[in-house]
């Protein structure tokens, strides 16, 4: 089950940065714009990093297992600083799709920290949750998107109208 999760959120992440691009074709808020396009290079950097990561916590021995979390702590809050950083370099209220982004980096990066003190703590409560929450909250931002692309195309299609 959890391959055919992870082959979805690569297909909806490439589905997403198309959809990022037929945002430039109509009239579309530079907020959720940016934000999507932080969202994407996130997660792409984040997903070419997977293996790398991987092989070094391996490799260092199971005192250094706890720093995968952190690092994809450090990622997640590396992307949200991104998003403020352009939202207030370039004065942009933040639109509703930007604030779901947020609120999805926030949430993996606080399921991150939470998996970390969870297995640091021998309690293995949070396995399932992390296994599948990652996948949950990365699947959820595809249809929040398409969304938006439908509502601004709507809207670029009543002001060619009028």
């Amino acid at each position: 089950m959890r391959d055919y999760l992870v082959l979805v959120d690569n297909i909806f992440l490439v589905l997403t940065a198309v959809g990022l691009f037929a945002s430039l074709v109509i009239n579309a808020d530079n907020s959720s714009r940016l934000t999507l396009a932080i969202w994407i290079l996130g997660n792409f950097c984040m997903e070419r990093m997977t293996p790398m990561i991987g092989e070094v916590v391996s490799a260092s021995g199971s005192e250094f297992r706890g720093v995968w979390y952190l690092i994809w702590a450090a990622c997640n809050l590396l992307s949200l600083y991104a998003i403020w950083f352009v939202h207030k370099r370039f004065n942009l209220n933040i639109q509703a799709l930007a604030k779901f982004i947020v609120l999805c980096f926030f949430s993996l990066c606080a399921l991150q920290v939470f998996r970390y003190f969870d297995r640091d703590l021998g309690l293995n409560l949070l396995a399932d949750v992390y296994r599948y929450g990652v996948l949950a909250i990365n699947i959820s931002v595809f249809p929040m998107a398409c969304l938006w692309l439908v509502r601004c195309y709507v809207h670029h299609y009543k002001e060619a109208k009028a």
